[in-house]
């Protein structure tokens, strides 16, 4: 089953899997940059970057997160050119196939 959730100009399109190597699409719908993809889970004091996770304006990417034990929940951190940093709480990676940034 997939949905689509929406807050802050960010949706998300979910489905299921598990913890582990969790792949899915980054697709930029802004006119910004993003420089960057960080993953906090709720046990962690430092944040972990997601490799590639660099994605031009109007372009999509396909990435890879290896989460370190079981963790599916993140608190993720959008970094983009010419904006503020976006905050996007309790993001289940292990049922994420498409994060869209607006």
């Amino acid at each position: 089953m997939r949905h689509l959730i929406c807050a802050l100009g960010l949706c998300l399109a979910i489905s299921s899997a598990k913890a582990g190597e969790l792949s899915f699409q980054v697709t930029n719908h802004g006119e910004a940059a993003v420089t960057g993809i960080n993953a906090t889970s709720p046990e962690a004091s430092e944040p972990i970057p997601i490799e590639n996770s660099q994605v031009g304006p109007g372009e999509s990417s396909e990435v890879t997160f290896t989460a370190p034990g079981d963790f599916c929940v993140y608190d993720l951190t959008i970094k983009a050119t010419n904006r503020e940093d976006i905050q996007r709480p309790d993001v289940d990676l292990c049922q994420l196939e498409t994060l869209i940034i607006e």
